[in-house]
């Protein structure tokens, strides 16, 4: 091996010119390897699966959203549902009554084949004893829908309401019981008439009469 610098010849083996110090070209090969960094592999990167996260809040807001929804419109619905149980008593009838000439007979038919000899007779008399007596479905059965609206507003006629429509206006000042009270107010309703009250609202609803 001659050396690159001074020409001289190398012995085999030795890593630098006996002559002039040149390191040999195997072992500069070796010095310039020993001095370069090696570069660390790289590993692969491991895919992110931030998006799946985010998918499945996004998921799972949308669920809670949907449950909120329907136990919103359920509550809604239940609400509306029992609002035809929890009734304004509002005295002014609903159902319209049939015309004055057939109105007077039918209802003075039906008084008199009611035999509530304490309410008196004729046009003293009340058509039915909703102070008194405990209404049920089965006895709202026995009438029409123009004599359930009679023994509604009758409950109010009897302490005094003064009405608003017409015929019923006309109806109550014929009897002699009757008597206006301006200053009319539900308090004085007993249990019993306001238990009657609703019985009897609650049996139209179901009837779809109002």
């Amino acid at each position: 091996m001659i050396c690159q610098r001074c020409g001289k010849e190398i012995q085999p083996g030795s890593a630098f010119c006996e002559n002039c110090g040149n390191p040999t070209q195997s072992n500069a090969v070796n010095t310039y390897n020993s001095g370069v960094q090696q570069m660390p592999v790289q590993q692969p990167k491991k895919k992110s699966k931030t998006w799946l996260f985010v998918l499945l809040g996004l998921l799972g807001v949308a669920i809670i959203g949907v449950i909120l929804v329907v136990v919103v419109v359920a509550i809604i619905i239940f609400a509306s549902n029992s609002s035809s149980f929890s009734f304004e008593r509002d005295g002014v009838g609903v159902v319209e009554m049939q015309e004055e000439d057939e109105s007077a007979s039918v209802y003075e038919e039906r008084e008199e084949s009611n035999s509530y000899e304490e309410y008196g007779t004729g046009s003293n008399q009340y058509f039915f004893p909703s102070d008194k007596k405990q209404i049920t479905f089965s006895i709202l059965d026995e009438y029409s829908q123009d004599e359930i609206a009679i023994i509604r507003n009758e409950i109010y006629a009897r302490h005094g309401y003064v009405f608003q429509l017409e015929q019923y206006a006309r109806y109550f000042e014929s009897k002699e019981w009757y008597s206006p009270n301006p200053y009319f107010d539900e308090s004085v309703f007993s249990e019993l008439e306001k238990d009657n009250i609703d019985t009897i609202i609650e049996y139209e609803t179901g009837k779809g009469w109002r």
